[in-house]
């Protein structure tokens, strides 16, 4: 039962493992039995998430900073961002000295597309926000070259090890053809596995 500390990085022979905290387990990592995830970030950053009707949260600590850049529906997209990071390192964290399970992309668009996160396993909620805190809202609105993008991120970066997810962050002043998502799904289910899309709203109702 009592034991001295190990350290989480040493390798432990057969199936078991070694907790954050120092104790070894002879069974499998429940950890690792969990499902892995691509999740691709689709970010607005359109001239219309410049209005201050959505706002950061206050109270996290990385709210001075994003409040200095972008206090606006743009910012809190970046402040979600951050939030689902940071609850996901709590909930599955990778052990010291090993990367993360789940992979990360984070494609942002207006009428242009850019992909400031591709596929990223190593970079901490903090790291990841400041790459993306260099951008602000501005410019036309362009769905279909969002979704075309993140199917083509989809496509570029399949693994059957891990789950593709996208999270389409907007406040919906703008239109997509039926026939650009319908592509993307049966481009996921392809490949070999369906899609998980999520559409979070930043704007009005009459504008979702």
């Amino acid at each position: 039962m009592f034991h001295p500390r190990r350290n989480p990085s040493d390798r432990v022979p057969g199936m078991g493992y070694i907790s954050n905290d120092g104790h070894h387990f002879a069974c499998r990592n429940p950890a690792m039995m969990q499902p892995s995830y691509h999740v691709i970030f689709v970010g607005d950053r359109s001239g219309s998430m410049t209005t201050r009707d959505r706002r950061p949260l206050r109270n996290t600590p990385v709210s001075a900073r994003i409040v200095a850049r972008s206090d606006d529906r743009f910012g809190a997209v970046l402040c979600s961002l951050h939030s689902f990071w940071s609850a996901r390192a709590t909930a599955v964290g990778p052990s010291p000295g090993t990367a993360r399970r789940d992979a990360y992309s984070v494609i942002l668009f207006n009428h242009d597309v850019e992909t400031p996160i591709e596929h990223d396993f190593n970079s901490s909620p903090d790291q990841l926000l400041d790459t993306l805190l260099r951008y602000q809202g501005c410019g036309c609105t362009d769905f279909t070259a969002a979704i075309k993008h993140a199917q083509a991120i989809v496509e570029k970066h399949w693994s059957t090890e891990r789950l593709p997810v996208i999270i389409f962050l907007s406040d919906g002043a703008c239109s997509i053809a039926d026939e650009t998502m319908d592509d993307l799904c049966r481009t996921s289910v392809r490949l070999g596995k369906p899609v998980s899309f999520h559409a979070v709203s930043f704007g009005r109702d009459a504008e979702s």
